[in-house]
């Protein structure tokens, strides 16, 4: 049985993944499921030490009143003491054109403070940040978690399918589509009281390389319905995909009609220089 990773969140809906580096071989699967796959664990590797600009509109309206929330936050992965993954870190600074605090000390800090520290301020700051969303409350609102699902660690926990009729090209590049269903149990993503959640979804994924360029990641629950799509575009400083726009939607009997776009520009590789200095 496998157990969720991470901080228990109270909310909707819960994400309790971390990324982590591959080792040892590999889950059976289509060629296309396994290039999609080693691709991941790459860039997992390259993606650590990268902050990105995350510019995040979202809309909902809750009993026919309109509400409308702007965040600016910082975006990158932290990883953890002692472990082989990382964990996604989002830090608000700004809200509705408000700033919070200095966009870079905190961001700063993590990398000069012990890997444990970061680690503990990263999940803190995390739950801090995601108290400004409006609409549901969650935190599935990642950019890479769909990715997360094709590592090692995850893959038995899903059923994988490539429809070789549902073939498009994007970028130039001959892509394949990936559908995928959570079959485990317990299930990644959580509901309230702990209940099971399954994931699905879609992969956009170039069948040379491997190259993930969109994701879809569906959640339903009795009284909530989530869509995230997220695109991504080949960064050549970074030899990646990187996500360069995510699209919410989250609709229920229950819950307010919620649409939500993050954007994501400004990447920067940070390089720890001595102890005490650190640049981008």
């Amino acid at each position: 049985m496998k157990k969720a990773i991470g901080p228990t969140i109270v909310g909707a809906i819960a994400a309790v993944v971390i990324l982590v580096a591959r080792v040892g071989g590999q889950a059976p699967g289509a060629p296309v499921v396994e290039k999609a796959s080693q691709y991941v664990a790459d860039f997992v590797r390259r993606f650590s030490r990268v902050v990105a600009e995350e510019r995040y509109v979202q809309d909902s309206k809750p009993q026919g009143r309109a509400q409308h929330r702007e965040l600016v936050a910082d975006f990158l992965l932290v990883k953890p003491a002692e472990t082989s993954g990382w964990t996604v870190f989002r830090d608000v600074f700004e809200v509705d054109r408000v700033a919070l605090r200095d966009r870079e000390e905190r961001v700063m800090r993590l990398f000069l403070d012990s890997p444990m520290t970061a680690a503990a301020q990263a999940a803190e700051i995390t739950r801090e940040s995601a108290r400004y969303n409006i609409g549901p409350q969650r935190t599935i609102n990642n950019p890479l978690l769909p990715l997360a699902f094709l590592q090692e660690m995850y893959r038995s926990q899903f059923l994988f399918s490539v429809d070789r009729r549902d073939r498009t090209r994007i970028d130039g590049k001959d892509v394949a589509v990936v559908e995928y269903t959570e079959t485990g149990r317990p299930t990644i993503i959580r509901g309230r009281a702990g209940s099971d959640v399954p994931s699905s979804g879609r992969y956009w994924v170039d069948e040379q390389t491997g190259l993930i360029l969109k994701t879809e990641l569906a959640v339903d629950q009795p009284n909530l319905r989530s869509k995230i799509v997220v695109s991504f575009h080949f960064d050549e400083r970074f030899q990646l995909g990187v996500p360069f726009q995510m699209d919410e939607e989250y609709s229920g009997r229950e819950s307010a009609s919620t649409k939500a776009t993050a954007r994501y520009d400004h990447f920067r590789r940070f390089e720890v220089k001595t102890e005490e200095q650190i640049r981008p």
